[in-house]
């Protein structure tokens, strides 16, 4: 059926996007995603900068500014003094007790501290009623190499036979059961794990080691295998990253 359009008086409610960002609930070992807004930070000088751009104040931006600075410090000014404070008609800030009384006679030390407490108005609601989420990926947490090089780097792009060599990309660390760097040779044969003991820096954005002497001269594809999360646990599930082609001289 077709879409009936708004009459006078009428209008859509404009909706807004955000990102969303999906990873595994390792919490509750469910299977299930777990979801995160990526969140962007917009400053007081950003908002004023975008007011001035839109066009919609007249105001000079410093004055703006200024205006802002001030508003803001008579909101604490209250907040200090005990009050709530309406923050522009998007909420009430207010005072709360962390905790509770033993008793009326409570030492000052041993009574609970005040915290800060934020309850949305109404208009603030039904303003976040209109985001949706509009972009979501999965989060990408498979050890990924950005580069390979020899040190000293000759600029050639290839790996020498018995130098040190580097590993720079992102989800790097080795950790776990069957974790270490692999060369696997392009004509085929058995890949060439980088013993632990040649192992140097071993830190999420970069690896180091010596390249073993059973890596001779030849075409490889190199990949690192981890189970290391970048919330410090470890996975069940042996993770690869994409394979990178390179060559040793």
């Amino acid at each position: 059926m077709p879409r009936k359009k708004p009459g006078l008086g009428e209008f859509r409610e404009v909706q807004y996007g955000v990102r969303v960002t999906l990873s595994e609930d390792h919490l509750n070992g469910s299977g299930r995603l777990v979801g995160k807004v990526n969140e962007q930070t917009a400053t007081l000088r950003n908002i004023v900068g975008d007011i001035q751009k839109n066009g919609r104040c007249l105001l000079n931006e410093n004055m703006v500014f200024y205006a802002a600075q001030v508003l803001r410090d008579a909101y604490l000014d209250r907040l200090r003094r005990g009050y709530a404070v309406d923050v522009l008609g998007l909420g009430k800030i207010y005072h709360a007790l962390d905790g509770t009384f033993r008793s009326e006679s409570d030492t000052p030390s041993a009574r609970p501290k005040l915290v800060p407490r934020f309850t949305p108005s109404k208009t603030l609601l039904a303003a976040c009623k209109k985001l949706v989420c509009s972009v979501v990926r999965r989060s990408d947490t498979a050890p990924a190499v950005w580069s390979v090089r020899s040190l000293p780097d000759d600029g050639s792009g290839s790996v020498r036979t018995g130098t040190l060599v580097r590993i720079c990309g992102r989800n790097l660390k080795l950790a776990g059961d069957g974790a270490g760097v692999f060369f696997l040779p392009t004509a085929g044969g058995d890949a060439v794990c980088v013993p632990p003991e040649r192992m140097g820096d071993n830190f999420p954005r970069s690896l180091m080691f010596y390249l073993p002497s059973e890596v001779t001269p030849g075409a490889y594809a190199l990949e690192v295998r981890t189970r290391w999360a970048r919330n410090g646990r470890l996975r069940q599930e042996l993770c690869a990253g994409r394979r990178i082609e390179i060559t040793v001289v």
